[in-house]
């Protein structure tokens, strides 16, 4: 009885943080919409500053093409961007592909040079900033493509904010469509709400680098990726975390729409378990309690969770109210996750909510002691990293 009482109590402060992450979302969607939708300073004539965007790319032959049909659509006036590729060692046509478009694009290619670093990432994205003439960087990745606004809502919502670091929505598109793909976009949806509703609360935890901004000043002023190359991921969330405490309330969540960017989900279980790893492999690594605080306390929240089935399952008339906190928990969660995927325009599946609430709980338990117990190897995009 004690337990079920605890368990209950947890639950229902859970639902409680759901309403509280979907209030703030709602509230960075419409204050994103009324900045955008500001006239433009005067100073917009008198100093229009200029974008770089840098996208480091390995094996992004078969994706190139609908990425640079995105670039080429841009409203955005060609005069105010440039666009720098870091081809990071790719072993297909990635590279043909990029000189023979360089030349009636105008964009820049530089070719990563081998070390036996393993942060490639972070490296090839510092070598973009180092050859940008931009003083905003705008980051995507190989695999993405977006709407023709996209570096538009960026130059006119940094203006309007002044803000030293933007992050903005990613959304996955189930390819092929079927339950495993689409249990990845609304499962990604959710980390990509908490992010965002996080950051305009003034909580910074995690974040995408296929879709952010940063000024080149700050980037150099917190010291750009220092004291974490030794990681092959967080090229996004560690530098954010830098900006969040170097500019306390200039980190801003842009939640518009059209700020999109797309990405494909995983296409079969053995890289869903790599990407997974990469991701994973970063925890431990974070200087701020309070984000990893947030890590072990999801990973003990779903590890609860797993034990209230058990209970129900065992004596679902002795653990009624535990059932009726789990039922609650489920119709909070489709609420606000419903929510997010139709605003960043996701497709939305019932069914893949519906797997979700049988395996979502027993998938964050096994990555989080993947990630603490297992070795930290894994292989992305043909390579393989310690």
């Amino acid at each position: 009885m004690g337990f079920s009482l605890f368990a209950c109590a947890v639950l229902l402060a859970y639902c409680v943080a759901l309403w509280w992450l979907r209030k703030h979302w709602n509230a960075a969607l419409h204050e994103s919409t009324r900045i955008l939708q500001m006239p433009a300073p005067s100073f917009f004539s008198e100093n229009k500053p200029f974008i770089s965007v840098i996208i480091a790319v390995r094996n992004e032959a078969a994706n190139l093409p609908k990425l640079l049909q995105s670039l080429d659509s841009q409203m955005l006036k060609p005069s105010l961007f440039e666009v720098i590729f870091i081809d990071d060692d790719s072993d297909d046509h990635t590279a043909s592909i990029l000189q023979s478009h360089a030349a009636r694009y105008a964009l820049r290619y530089f070719l990563l040079e081998k070390t036996k670093d393993t942060a490639h990432k972070k490296r090839a994205v510092g070598t973009g900033i180092s050859h940008a003439r931009g003083q905003l960087i705008v980051c995507t990745d190989g695999d993405c493509h977006f709407g023709a606004n996209w570096l538009a809502q960026y130059y006119t919502f940094q203006q309007q904010t002044q803000a030293v670091f933007v992050s903005a929505p990613v959304c996955l598109e189930a390819t092929p469509p079927n339950l495993f793909t689409q249990m990845q976009v609304i499962e990604f949806a959710s980390l990509i709400g908490t992010g965002g509703a996080s950051l305009h609360a003034g909580a910074a935890n995690m974040c995408n680098g296929a879709n952010l901004a940063y000024l080149k000043s700050a980037y150099e002023q917190v010291g750009g990726f220092a004291g974490k190359t030794h990681l092959a991921s967080g090229d996004d969330e560690f530098l954010m975390h830098k900006m969040a405490a170097a500019f306390p309330k200039k980190v801003i969540f842009l939640a518009h729409p059209d700020s999109v960017v797309n990405t494909a989900t995983q296409p079969n279980w053995r890289s869903f378990v790599a990407q997974r790893k990469r991701w994973a492999s970063k925890w431990s690594s974070y200087q701020d309690w309070k984000v990893t605080g947030l890590a072990i306390g999801t990973a003990a929240f779903h590890g609860l969770v797993i034990a209230c089935w058990i209970c129900v399952f065992i004596s679902p008339k002795e653990n009624f109210l535990l059932l009726i906190s789990l039922i609650i928990k489920a119709i909070t969660e489709y609420v606000l996750l419903k929510k997010i995927c139709t605003d960043t325009r996701a497709h939305w599946s019932n069914a893949a909510f519906g797997a979700l609430q049988i395996l979502y709980s027993p998938y964050v338990v096994f990555f989080g002691l993947s990630a603490a117990l297992l070795p930290k190897g894994y292989t992305w995009k043909s390579r393989q990293v310690q």
